[in-house]
Parts: structure tokens; sequence; C-alpha cells
């Protein structure tokens, strides 16, 4: 389950034009479970919902979420700090993901543990955060593209 990124010229397109880019070649895809992981900050992001037009905060991860210029100084950051963070784990993170329960026995359960390259993650974000400068110094020509799963 994977979401993708993709940088956009709005003279190519605008963010309602997002089923456009649907299976973008140059997206690049960060997996939900790491996404859900750093949620919070992600919250934190100004951001447009292109299927209903209205501006919030944060992902939509069932759906397309536009970053434009006034949002993209935040997701800059918030991507360059993870990035910065995971850098100083091992090859091969392993995170914690959401606590699950056994059906029927609510006393049952443990939290989900999920890998992730830690060198994939890292350029994945670094790459997001250097869309999200463009972004942020393009006068509204570009702006940052999220499709959720």
């Amino acid at each position: 389950m994977l979401h993708d990124f993709v940088l956009v010229a709005t003279a190519e397109h605008s963010p309602a034009d997002y089923l456009q880019l649907l299976h973008h070649p140059n997206a690049i895809h960060v997996h939900d479970d790491v996404l859900h992981y750093i949620g919070d900050s992600l919250t934190w992001i100004p951001s447009l919902n292109p299927a209903t037009g209205k501006h919030g905060h944060g992902l939509n991860f069932y759906g397309p979420t536009a970053v434009l210029v006034d949002g993209a100084a935040v997701a800059a950051r918030v991507f360059k700090a993870w990035a910065g963070v995971f850098k100083l784990g091992p090859s091969d993170l392993v995170l914690t993901g959401s606590w699950t329960m056994v059906e029927g026995d609510p006393s049952a359960g443990a939290y989900e543990r999920f890998r992730s390259s830690r060198d994939d993650l890292v350029t994945a974000f670094e790459n997001i955060a250097v869309w999200c400068d463009l972004v942020e110094g393009s006068a509204g020509a570009r702006f940052l593209m999220h499709l959720g799963i």
C-alpha cells in the first residue's frame, strides 16, 4: 500500500487533475505504514483536498492532497527532519506500528512491527523535501501532489 508524491507544474495540471497523476512515472513512493508512523507531524502541513476543494491541514491518506506554496515550507521541514532522524538508524529499520487486538479476546494483542530500508526511506524523504522547497520558491508555478492509497 503505497502513497505517491509528484511534483507538478501548474501550467500542465491543476490540483483538480489529480486522477491524471495516478501511477505517474516520476512519483516518489512511500509505504502507508511509514506515513502512519510519522502521521502526527503530517497534520501540521497546510494543504488542499482537491477532491472537495477544502483547505485544511495534513495529508488525505485515502485520496488526493495538494501541498501548495503556503504549506511547502512546513512540509519540507517535516520531511527533512524525519530524514535526519531515520539517518541515525540501522540500515534495516524496524518500526512500531498500530496496536492490533485478537478478535474475541480484548486482553490479547500486540503492536505491529514493520521493516523499511533506511537508505530508501531517507532518499525518498529528502527528495520530497527538495520538491517542497521548489514549490515554496515557485510563486505558485508548482505544487506537490500526494495521492493516498
